[in-house]
């Protein structure tokens, strides 16, 4: 079974206040955390809320909230079949599915 062990939990962005030197000063600028939701679908997880700070934590804006509907998983039974092909080998190529009957191997069939 596939896992994803790993998710992106943050992002800080940083802008410098000072140029002089070669060595410059950082303040942060914003930071944005990610929440998730565990679907039990192949193992996976779903972004369901980002939420935006500022300068400091506590100056937080309006987080983007995302929905999604659940995933039907299973199988469903099909009043559709596929469509059987009939195909011909008659030589060292294969023939082009749309081939059948002896000696038509890579050639329409004529009608």
């Amino acid at each position: 079974m596939l896992e994803r062990k790993q998710r992106l939990v943050s992002i800080t962005s940083h802008v410098a206040t000072s140029r002089i030197g070669p060595n410059p000063s950082w303040q942060r600028f914003r930071k944005y955390t990610f929440d998730y939701e565990d679907r039990p679908t192949f193992a996976r997880h779903v972004l369901t809320q980002v939420r935006q700070f500022g300068r400091v934590d506590a100056a937080e804006f309006m987080p983007t909230r995302f929905s999604y509907s659940e995933a039907e998983t299973g199988w469903h039974s099909s009043l559709n079949a596929l469509p059987a092909i009939v195909l011909a080998i008659t030589g060292p190529t294969s023939p082009d599915p749309m081939c059948t009957g002896a000696g038509t191997a890579n050639r329409p069939i004529a009608s």
